[in-house]
């Protein structure tokens, strides 16, 4: 069998009934996308290699590269590299110049997969992400029954911390989410899958991820009107708080709230304190860490940590009003284009459950980037972007939908 025929079967079509054939490059391409899925479970320098000899790749081969400036903000997103790499090599911050190398891969491998999506390999590469959680939770409820003896462990499977493997666990159980409402043909499956990834949510003893994915499968089901489900989840929901309620020895850390959260003021203090001493460019990525390494031995009072625990501070800190205001655009250019889609797709009548994905995945981490910024992590930060590229699907429907519309226009006139 060909391999073009894995990802585009014969008969099978998308979602609005056109396929998309694919050329050597685009098959090519598309298999090393899924080799960056498959990676993104395994320790961080594998994931952060692999990413970055894969957007090397699309870089180089013209099939690939020429669908990297295609999208809108892409410009943008190249001068803030540019950008932040000079501030990096000034202030020595060589970390953040070698993180700056792999954001830029990050970025140019969502173009690509962007420019590429097909409803039947976006399907497919979420499946692969969710494959990767369940085996990592797998292993994480088997670390932490292998430290039973310490009730404040914490399994981080092959991930570096415990909140970085939280993160990628809470987004894999938002794709099994979306997957119970696009009423996948496997739901029961996903079900499954939901539930062995909760186990390794529960395994990293991270307390506000719970209240993220809640926030994030609250807002899908909404703007989907899955009332039936909403339901469903609020019965889980208000049985499992119950539980914590009786048996509060389930969640050991709830009695370091107070000191967590004492923590984190203290990290966002150094990082305001940092941020006026160089407010307009930063000093690249991993600020945090390279002034901790820096000061730190003269002021023992600075938390160790790698980043600020807070997403707006990380990047004023990291990148100044400038690298903050390249950010803050590409957001705004992205967010407009999945408005546009999901209200070009709902005034047509057709489905626009993607977009609701992609809205509800950014909702609850833009709560979440409040008070941490693991999503930021390069594993964690792929799924984010595999999940966004899911746009580049609904804005090929949009466009063939537009275009017979006109068509049709022409013929009448």
């Amino acid at each position: 069998m060909k391999i073009s025929k894995i990802f585009n079967p014969p008969g099978v079509r998308d979602a609005d009934h056109y396929e998309v054939r694919l050329n050597t490059i685009g098959t090519a391409a598309r298999i090393i996308i899924l080799a960056c899925a498959l990676s993104i479970f395994l320790p961080y320098y594998i994931t952060s290699i692999v990413v970055g000899v894969a957007g090397l790749t699309f870089c180089i081969l013209p099939g690939t590269r020429d669908k990297i400036f295609i999208h809108k903000g892409a410009f943008t997103l190249a001068l803030f590299t540019l950008v932040t790499a000079v501030v990096s090599v000034v202030h020595k911050n060589y970390m953040g110049l070698l993180r700056t190398g792999v954001f830029a891969a990050m970025m140019v491998i969502f173009f690509v997969a962007r420019a590429l999506a097909t409803k039947i390999f976006y399907e497919r590469l979420l499946d692969l992400i969710c494959a990767g959680g369940t085996v990592s939770s797998i292993g994480a409820v088997i670390e932490l029954i292998l430290h039973k003896g310490d009730r404040f462990y914490r399994s981080s499977a092959l991930f570096v911390n415990p909140n970085f493997f939280g993160a990628a666990i809470m987004l894999t159980i938002l794709i099994c989410a979306y997957k119970a409402v696009v009423r996948n043909k496997n739901a029961k499956l996903f079900y499954f899958v939901a539930i062995v990834n909760a186990a390794g949510l529960y395994a990293c003893g991270s307390m506000a991820l719970w209240g993220v994915l809640f926030i994030g499968i609250l807002i899908l089901l909404l703007l989907n009107h899955e009332y039936r489900l909403l339901a469903i989840f609020f019965g889980v929901a208000a049985t499992v708080l119950v539980t914590i309620v009786l048996v509060p020895q389930l969640i050991p850390r709830l009695n370091e709230i107070s000191a967590t959260t004492e923590n984190r003021v203290i990290i966002w203090e150094f990082a305001i304190e940092q941020i006026k001493k160089a407010p307009v460019f930063g000093r690249g990525f991993f600020s945090y860490r390279f002034l901790y390494y820096q000061l730190s031995p003269g002021r023992p009072e600075i938390y160790k940590a790698a980043l600020a625990h807070n997403i707006l501070l990380d990047c004023m800190l990291s990148h100044g009003i400038v690298g903050t205001a390249l950010i803050g655009i590409f957001m705004g250019q992205f967010v407009k284009t999945v408005f546009e889609c999901h209200d070009g797709l709902k005034s047509r009548g057709d489905s626009y459950v993607i977009t609701t994905f992609i809205a509800a995945v950014a909702g609850s981490c833009a709560f979440y980037g409040m008070i941490d910024t693991t999503l930021i992590w390069v594993q964690n930060g792929m799924i984010l972007l595999f999940i966004a590229s899911g746009i580049g699907v609904d804005e090929r429907r949009l466009r063939h939908k537009q275009h017979a519309e006109r068509a049709r226009t022409d013929k009448t006139e």
